[in-house]
């Protein structure tokens, strides 16, 4: 049997941690580009009025752009920091 000194052996199981952990943060990129570009998607298709609905808990109900009961936030009633 070969011997093989701990630095060699930590060092190859560094490598190994290193490519494993290259791969799985490439697959996590490609899955939340592939999430966000139909996302996106989805949003142009309401913004420009093709989608009007959205089903929630089985019930079909309109899609409403403003932001709240009021509407969007005008300016004057930003909180300031």
């Amino acid at each position: 049997m070969a011997k093989v000194s701990v630095n060699t052996f930590v060092i190859s199981c560094v490598t190994a941690i290193r490519n494993e952990v290259k791969i799985k943060t490439l697959r996590l990129r490609n899955r939340t580009s592939s999430m966000l570009e139909e996302t996106f998607k989805v949003a142009a298709k309401v913004a420009r009025g093709e989608i009007r609905h959205q089903r929630i808990n089985g019930k079909t109900v309109p899609i409403s752009l403003n932001s709240g009961e009021d509407g969007p936030a005008s300016p004057s009633t930003w909180q300031k920091p």
